[in-house]
């Protein structure tokens, strides 16, 4: 029991979740050599992540969805939009068994969404898009 309990202070007690990711390059390494408690850590992940999205386009299928090539009267519906994978866990080329993982559940889950990656930060594109925005409401 003291080593349960060193781990949930450990895990707790540290504001952020830094520590919490910095193992998750060890995971990885132990699943890609076959480890089951490693790959078993990950195909959870997967799920969890597969799940988020799910929960995401749920409610973007009760909303109005429009992209930026289109009017605001012709909303597009969120079974067409594609699901971008971002975070560091996906966009680092060294990861590529987590990133299978992830991709495998949701082409699985999602068949109709293509799967992207980004071809510039989180935050450049959101900054693209306030730009767009009020672009938009000024013209």
């Amino acid at each position: 029991m003291p080593r349960c309990a060193s781990k949930c202070r450990w895990t707790y007690e540290t504001s952020g979740w830094d520590h919490i990711a910095a193992i998750a390059p060890v995971v990885i390494a132990c699943a890609a050599v076959g480890d089951a408690k490693a790959r078993s850590i990950l195909d959870s992940g997967a799920d969890e992540i597969a799940d988020s999205a799910a929960a995401v386009l749920e409610r973007l299928s009760a909303a109005d969805v429009v992209t930026d090539s289109q009017s605001a009267n012709e909303s597009i519906g969120a079974a067409q939009l594609p699901i971008v994978l971002c975070g560091g866990l996906l966009s680092d080329p060294q990861n590529t068994i987590y990133c299978e993982a992830v991709c495998s559940r949701l082409r699985m889950r999602f068949p109709q969404h293509t799967l992207v990656t980004p071809n510039v930060d989180a935050e450049f594109g959101a900054a693209l898009l306030a730009c767009q925005e009020v672009q938009r409401q000024t013209t």
